[in-house]
């Protein structure tokens, strides 16, 4: 997954909430939070990017093992893709 291109869903509406960020689904009325690592992702995936670039830049900007953090951002995306927050392929 690391060479696959990824990047946020169009029908998705997102604010800061403090350090965290609130997002609503418009399609299914779902509300979802962020922490700040979680935001520090989301806003990686602004316009369509390699998974390989999200990890290097999340490893830039946190003190955490490539291992790690391979683990905690695809689960992550994972997680984003399974409810639709997410697309892959661009």
């Amino acid at each position: 997954m690391p060479s696959a291109t990824v990047a946020r869903s169009d029908a998705l509406v997102s604010a800061p909430l403090g350090e965290e960020l609130a997002m609503m689904d418009v399609d299914s009325g779902s509300y979802y939070l962020l922490d700040d690592i979680g935001t520090f992702i989301w806003e990686a995936l602004a316009a369509p990017i390699l998974v390989s670039d999200v990890l290097a830049q999340v490893r830039a900007e946190y003190d955490v093992t490539p291992e790690r953090c391979e683990a905690d951002v695809l689960g992550l995306l994972e997680s984003l893709h399974d409810k639709g927050l997410l697309r892959i392929g661009g």
